[in-house]
């Protein structure tokens, strides 16, 4: 046989299909969550058919470089089960209405068979569309399978709409019922026979005035020699929620409580969340308590374990407890342990101090409202000795866990790991330190004793640059994130940590009580590396979801609440300076937003990357992170959260 002559041809790379599901959708982006876990994010223009909770897959491999798409490509292996928040539009005879979604881009018309006279013009409502649509004369159709809720005020809004764009249900499965009926909702003898009684202790909750699950509570007192005696006691969820159960899938796959300004959705049933597993004052609760030793200068000199039953005698809030402690109200008991537990967090600072630790003071927003539901203001959320006070307490009990974990499971646990900045990261951070005068640099081997000197003095130096400063000192640093290998937490200046304290709202903890009850009661095999892993990562992961889902909703609501003033003036500083405009912080009330380059005047701006500066062509005019301004509202967009300023 003749060989054929000729040049060679090389074969094109075959690509392996990818599959991926739509994690979030909006009507500005879709992200992917691929298989193997990688997290892609994309304009909505390249995907605009697909809505949250749907499968595709791609021929080529999906991946970041192949935008836009082909969409030969790209299929929908199946549809997800899609709520969307929709206004209803009646026209002037209430005959005829248009259902106009809200918050996600939704290809083709919703029509609904039901009757919808009833509802006002203008009314926003909860629906959950048919798996699949049709295709009609006037084009695709989706129709509602139901309406599941109608919404009532702005908050609800917001929510609703940060809930739709993750694919996140508010209402649990039917099925969960099945395994709440199997669970004594109060204590039983035969659960507290075998326990520490721990109900003669003053135990006090302190925590924010809103909330509802109460899964720490905290006793102090002095020990026989120089030092403390610390018990926090944690809810005993574990005891609940059971491996393998439908209950304990469902939990894992929320991963953690979502907290809005007006609402939350937990990652537990309120049976368990807000009864069974809250510590509410004078009931009889099952606990897993951390005792401690601590000396005199702030460092756990000894630790224990043990399944307890707790009474706690107080439900307290940061207000109440304050800045130095509750007035005579309170029994004798609880004001003593509290007074100990302030003597307590002072040498708790000190050792902070000498250990190092990042102290970043940016407040979070606190949003108000009116009778009617409506965002009245956003404020910066007050903070009190208090809240420190059950910080400090509540980091004591997580790094004896993750050294009771380490000690127990040496080749794989969970842990809370934060690693250092990376160089090119602080890269922006020294030029800020160097334009504002200091000579200090930092590098990712400078040790937090010296990150705090150096932020010290610029707050001294220039408070509107620090502010800003601590902004992006936040955004240098690397994501924490739940790890089945022990690792520091850079921030926190641990050696080890995890998280322990609050298993109702983070899945995680739960993974280490179960761990720490398995010592304990000497019972079962050791999880597998690759089962940890799996919840390590599947715990990052919904942990991102929750704070990106919460921030979308704040993000509505700060845009509503600038929308009504448009064209009033405020006081701004500039955070930040890109090439297409100036982002600017203002004070009260608290909300940020960006001036577009074409609202700086007009004339021609230079972009000068190394100090993110904006600068004049013609009259060499600098906008710089840091600088003070007077800015007027030009517009907002709520469904985009964008809040648009111009100068005044």
């Amino acid at each position: 046989m003749k060989k054929q002559s000729g040049r060679k041809i090389r074969a094109k790379k075959q690509l392996k299909q990818t599959c991926a599901t739509v994690e979030y959708a909006s009507i500005r982006q879709i992200w992917l969550r691929k298989d193997d876990g990688e997290l892609l994010k994309f304009s909505a223009a390249d995907f605009p058919a697909l809505l949250p909770g749907d499968r595709v897959s791609d021929s080529n491999g999906l991946r970041r470089e192949l935008s836009p798409f082909n969409p030969d490509s790209l299929s929908v292996e199946s549809r997800g089960v899609c709520q969307v928040v929709l206004r209803v539009r009646h026209n002037v005879s209430r005959l005829t209405h248009t259902l106009e979604p809200i918050g996600l881009f939704v290809p083709g018309r919703v029509e609904s068979s039901e009757n919808l006279q009833s509802i006002d013009n203008g009314q926003f409502l909860v629906a959950t569309l048919k798996r699949k649509p049709t295709r009609r004369r006037r084009g695709i159709v989706w129709e509602l399978s139901s309406i599941d809720q109608i919404l009532d005020n702005q908050c609800d809004v917001a929510t609703a709409v940060a809930l739709t764009r993750f694919g996140i249900r508010e209402n649990w499965p039917k099925r969960i019922k099945t395994d709440l009926d199997d669970v004594a909702l109060v204590c039983t003898k035969s659960e507290v026979i075998n326990r520490k009684d721990l109900r003669d202790l003053a135990f006090v909750t302190i925590d924010p005035a809103e909330a509802r699950d109460h899964d720490d509570a905290v006793y102090c007192e002095r020990s026989e020699y120089d030092g403390y005696r610390l018990w926090v006691a944690i809810a005993d969820v574990a005891h609940y929620v059971k491996p393998g159960t439908l209950l304990d899938a469902e939990a894992f796959k929320r991963g953690a409580s979502i907290y809005f300004p007006c609402q939350s959705i937990p990652m537990l049933p309120s049976e368990l969340s807000s009864e069974a597993c809250s510590l509410k004052p004078d009931l009889d609760r099952l606990a897993l308590v951390c005792e401690k030793a601590v000396s005199s200068n702030g460092t756990v000199d000894s630790y224990k374990f043990y399944e307890a039953v707790i009474r706690s005698r107080a439900r307290l809030t940061y207000e109440e407890v304050g800045n130095s402690g509750i007035n005579g109200t309170r029994t004798h008991e609880v004001s003593n342990s509290i007074q100990r537990l302030f003597e307590l967090h002072e040498t708790f600072m000190v050792a902070r101090k000498t250990r190092g630790a990042l102290n970043l003071d940016i407040p979070a927003p606190s949003i108000n409202f009116d009778s009617s539901g409506a965002v009245a203001d956003v404020s910066k959320d007050q903070k009190f000795l208090s809240h420190s006070l059950i910080e400090e307490a509540m980091l004591a009990a997580n790094t004896c866990a993750a050294k009771f974990i380490a000690e127990h499971y040496p080749n794989a646990g969970m842990y809370r790991v934060h690693g250092p900045p990376k160089e090119s990261n602080l890269q922006f951070i020294n030029q800020m330190l160097s334009d504002s005068g200091l000579s200090h640099k930092l590098t990712s081997e400078s040790t937090l004793v010296h990150c705090q000197i150096v932020t010290e003095q610029l707050r001294r130096q220039s408070p509107t640059l620090y502010s800003a400063f601590q902004i992006h000192l936040l955004r240098s640093l690397e994501m924490a994130i739940y790890s089945s290998k022990n690792g520091s937490h850079f921030a926190l200046n641990y050696p080890e940590y995890t998280h322990f304290t609050s298993p109702i709202r983070r899945y995680p903890d739960l993974v280490v009580h179960r761990m720490i009850k398995r010592v304990l009661n000497d019972t079962g095999d050791n999880p597998e590396e690759s089962v940890l892993t799996s919840l390590a990562e599947q715990s990052s992961r919904t942990e991102r979801r929750a704070e990106s889902c919460a921030r979308d909703a704040e993000s509505w609501l700060k845009a509503e609440l600038m929308k009504s003033r448009v064209g009033e003036r405020f006081d701004a500083v500039v955070t930040d300076c890109r090439h297409f405009g100036v982002f600017v912080q203002l004070d009260s009330p608290y909300v940020d937003g960006m001036i577009h380059v074409s609202d700086l005047g007009y004339e021609y701006f230079s972009y000068e990357e190394s100090s993110r500066n904006l600068v004049s062509d013609r009259t060499g005019k600098r906008f710089c992170i840091g600088d003070s301004l007077k800015v007027r509202v030009a517009g907002a967009d709520p469904e985009l959260g964008h809040v648009n300023f111009e100068l005044a």
